[in-house]
């Protein structure tokens, strides 16, 4: 009925006002780290975006165990690169080969 064209009508404008604001507060955002650079961290805590992630840069030994985690698992799912896909050829089992091709015929 009415009500829930009259429903209908105000979610979509919801919608449009959402995209609307998430798209200027994007843009105050990036606005913010233009103007203040390295110095936005407290500006953008204001306006209550939140805090970048600190990041650390990864050591020698992270980066080895990073591999080995990487090799194992690659092993464990048996999962192999392009060349190695290729060089593996598929043969029929020799049992399958030895089994007759026509059945034995029934016993009395």
């Amino acid at each position: 009925g009415p009500q829930r064209a009259q429903l209908r009508v105000s979610v979509q404008a919801a919608r449009k006002t959402r995209v609307s604001a998430h798209a200027l507060l994007k843009a105050l955002r990036v606005h913010i780290g233009d103007q203040y650079g390295s110095n936005a961290a407290p500006v953008l805590e204001d306006f209550g975006y939140p805090l970048p992630a600190a990041t650390t840069k990864a050591t020698v030994k992270d980066k080895a165990q990073t591999v080995d985690k990487q090799l194992a698992t690659r092993a464990a799912r048996h999962t192999m690169g392009k060349k190695e896909k290729s060089r593996i050829k598929g043969a029929p089992p020799a049992e399958a080969a030895s089994v007759p091709a026509t059945p034995p015929s029934p016993s009395k």
